[in-house]
């Protein structure tokens, strides 16, 4: 029995608009997370006020409700991020992963590395001209 073949429909999407909007799914989630750090960095100066006095004369039981409030929801935060980060890994993994017209078959990327000494990003295989993504990212202005 041969494996199920999806017939082309004019609707369906490119590969290179797939990876572009997962990307932006990818970007939007962490906007998201901004603004809810933003919020959440608000609500803490709020709390403890501006002088650091408590305007708001709260008891220890209060203070320790508000702190654990906030260190969940920091945990979710966390969880999320990671799960965005291993989507953008998923995402790398699947364009580098596609063959394009040229390249040899069974070529495979080097790995990417991550320099925690220096905060960037390093993708091995995309530094020679010969191997780059097989789409164009362009504005959808």
């Amino acid at each position: 029995m041969s494996m199920p073949e999806i017939p082309e429909q004019p609707h369906r999407p490119q590969f290179s608009e797939v990876i572009i909007d997962l990307l932006e799914s990818i970007a939007l989630e962490e906007i998201a997370l901004s603004h809810l750090i933003h919020s959440e960095a608000k609500k803490i100066k709020a709390f403890i006020g501006g002088q650091l006095d408590f305007p708001t004369n709260p008891t220890n039981q209060d203070i320790e409700n508000f702190n654990q409030h906030i260190q969940k929801l920091a945990d979710i935060m966390v969880m999320k991020d990671w799960l965005l980060y291993r989507k953008l890994e998923g995402v790398i993994h699947l364009s580098s992963g596609r063959t394009r017209k040229g390249q040899k078959q069974g070529h495979h990327p080097k790995k990417d590395t991550y320099d925690f000494q220096n905060d960037i990003y390093e993708f091995d295989d995309l530094e020679s001209p010969e191997n780059h993504f097989p789409f164009e990212f362009y504005d959808r202005e």
